[in-house]
C-alpha cells in the first residue's frame, strides 16, 4: 500500500509490513483515506521510502 507519511512524501508499506497476521487482501487492513502510524524502515538506493505499519504499532505498544 502506498501512503503519504509527511506532506508531499510518499512511501510503500509492503503487504508483509501491514500486520502481524497474514494479509490476503490489503483492503481488509487499510482503505483509501485511512490515517495510521508508520515507521520509516529504509530509504533505498533509488530514494524510495519503505515503511512499516506493524513496526510502528509495536513501538507504540511498548
Amino acid at each position: 500500500a502506498f501512503c503519504e507519511f509527511l506532506p508531499g512524501k510518499q512511501g510503500l508499506v509492503h503487504v508483509s509490513e501491514l500486520s502481524n497476521e497474514y494479509v490476503k487482501d490489503v483492503s481488509t487492513v487499510v482503505k483509501v483515506g485511512d490515517k495510521f502510524k508508520v515507521k520509516l524502515v529504509e530509504i533505498d538506493q533509488m530514494k524510495r521510502c519503505n515503511l512499516s505499519k506493524k513496526q510502528a504499532e509495536a513501538e507504540i505498544a511498548q
